[in-house]
């Protein structure tokens, strides 16, 4: 391979085997399209194309997850009306402990840290500003349904 085409080759991101080329080009951050060239005994070149599905490309998928999270919302504030015998503090503790149980296996497989490392310390203040914020907003509307 002269120099030109490895070049290209590098920019590309085309790693070559014996008998196998494959490129990947990714186009933002859902799309994953790898071109596979395949040189078979008889002098064959195969391509195959992969795509790799998001929920983004489901239509309507967007409307379901707002239906979702409405009725949702609207059941745990039906809930939180009824259990009068339990302080909304401790009806919050267990949301939060919820929400964590759910978010925390999804944050472990995409690989997500809370605080990336190219997240400025004014970045991480003001996560934390929006966390007490947010933790003040649903106290104040579990005391507002309560009393």
């Amino acid at each position: 391979m002269d120099t030109l085409e490895a070049n290209t080759h590098e920019m590309l991101g085309i790693t070559e085997n014996r008998d196998t080329i494959e490129k990947e080009i990714h186009c933002d951050n859902d799309l994953l399209i790898r071109d596979t060239e395949s040189n078979q005994n008889e002098g064959i070149v195969v391509h195959t194309r992969e795509k790799s599905v998001s929920w983004k490309n489901v239509p309507g998928c967007g409307i379901l997850l707002l239906l979702c999270y409405v009725l949702l919302s609207n059941l745990v504030n039906v809930m939180v009306k009824d259990l009068t015998s339990i302080p909304p503090v401790s009806l919050l503790f267990y949301r939060s402990l919820i929400m964590l149980g759910v978010s925390m296996p999804w944050a472990v497989a995409v690989n997500k840290p809370p605080f990336p490392p190219d997240m400025d310390r004014k970045e991480q203040g003001l996560l934390v500003f929006r966390g007490v914020v947010g933790f003040a907003n649903i106290l104040a509307s579990y005391y507002s349904l309560r009393y």
